[in-house]
């Protein structure tokens, strides 16, 4: 939607009654013509049934075309469209919180796991996974099953999103359905791939500490951050916090 959004172009939509297209081009014509009398209307008027809430000043975009028709164009790929943004997002932004709550469960099992001491006497599986002490073992279990959650899990459903648009992106052909579908188990593989990653240099940490494990450690930290950060972050979700009120006109007869 947001694409077509972006290259629309009212002359090339599609009418349903061919002999309705002129009466609408004539209504648009009406609605967005730079002489009309509310183009340039500044008072905070009463919004009634008659009236559409928009966020553009058409005084503006009467200054950037002069065809009217060109106009409408220029609100549909511009301001229109990214008050959709603002309202829902694009196709490839979804917020942090959102796929934490996806990974629920799993964030559920990670207590069960901490706290269940691997399904074993705590004592014995520490003993077992090379740590000191039940409190060493059950620290750096809580801590890595954190680091987890907060950068690897999270990252499944943008990575997901971006796969799936790149493979759509040159075709919509049955090869690049089933490419698609082949996205979401990568995207999951890659999610445990980093949280692998803490796991093991975690641990790594923990058992055999030296300069260099820790080196490893902050840089593989580093590089989850900066994909969090690069993947969430740049999401704008933020609502216009006024709009121009825009009579509608009754449609041409």
């Amino acid at each position: 939607m947001l694409q077509q959004m972006a290259e629309f172009d009212v002359r090339a939509a599609k009418c349903t009654v061919a002999a309705d297209r002129q009466a609408v081009q004539q209504q648009v014509q009406e609605l967005f013509r730079s002489e009309h009398p509310w183009s340039t209307r500044e008072g905070p008027d009463s919004v009634d049934e008659g009236e559409l809430c928009t966020e553009v000043k058409l005084q503006t975009l009467a200054l950037e075309f002069c065809d009217p028709l060109d106009r409408f164009n220029t609100y549909i790929r511009g301001t229109l469209r990214e008050s959709v943004i603002a309202q829902i997002g694009n196709e490839l932004e979804v917020p942090w919180q959102m796929c934490l709550a996806a990974f629920l469960p799993m964030i559920f099992y990670s207590s069960v796991n901490i706290l269940g001491c691997d399904n074993g006497p705590c004592l014995e599986s520490a003993r077992l996974s090379g740590y000191s002490s039940v409190a060493q073992y059950m620290v750096v279990q809580a801590v890595g099953w954190a680091l987890c959650i907060v950068m690897a899990f999270p990252l499944t459903y943008p990575i997901l999103l971006r796969m799936v648009k790149l493979v759509l992106s040159h075709g919509d052909g049955p090869v690049h359905q089933v490419l698609a579908c082949t996205c979401c188990p990568l995207a999951f593989e890659y999610s445990y791939v980093c949280g692998g990653l803490i796991w093991a240099a975690l641990v790594s940490l923990v058992e055999s500490y030296s300069a260099t494990q820790l080196i490893v450690f902050l840089v593989i930290m580093a590089v989850l951050a900066a994909q969090v950060l690069c993947l969430f972050c740049g999401n704008s979700h933020h609502k216009q916090a006024s709009c121009r009120c825009v009579r509608r006109q009754a449609a041409a007869s």
